[in-house]
């Protein structure tokens, strides 16, 4: 059996051979006198770059055009287990204003905003214009950068 050695990585497991198990860093192997990293094939979604229409609001809609897109976990892990026709993910928005719904009374083209996008829906944040629900967009101050947010 294989000693194990102590690590500072949060949230991994020990097994009783001494293989530890980094969330996508691979594995490490100790053997007491060195350290191993062990590759593995990357996982995750394949990148396809689509052409689309430029989307159209809804009444209560807002369409931004996008400077910054945030990426969380479930981007990543909704094409994986949620199998279907390619969807552009990305939910969260800043950018600026570039058409509004015939509802929207707050904000208005040219406007800088930041939004979060309705999850599993179309037009998400890695395109070049996404949309957002009025009540879910918000005003960024002009002495604040796009990517502070």
């Amino acid at each position: 059996m294989l000693p194990t050695v102590s690590m500072p990585y949060p949230n991994f497991t020990t097994l009783a051979t001494g293989l530890r198990s980094l969330p996508s860093h691979g594995h490490i192997l100790s053997t007491g006198r060195e350290i191993t990293r062990l590759t593995r094939k990357p996982i995750g979604p394949k990148v396809e770059i689509r052409d689309t229409p430029q989307p159209k609001p809804g009444p209560k809609q807002v369409v931004i055009k996008v400077i910054v897109s945030g990426s969380n976990p479930k981007d990543w892990k909704v094409p994986k287990y949620i199998p279907g026709e390619p969807l552009n993910q990305g939910d969260d928005i800043a950018g600026y204003v570039h058409e509004v719904g015939s509802d929207v009374f707050e904000f208005k083209p040219g406007d800088r905003v930041a939004a979060f996008h309705e999850m599993l829906k179309p037009y998400g944040s890695y395109g070049e214009y996404a949309i957002a629900e009025q009540h879910a967009t918000f005003h960024i101050p002009a002495a604040t950068s796009f990517e502070g947010m």
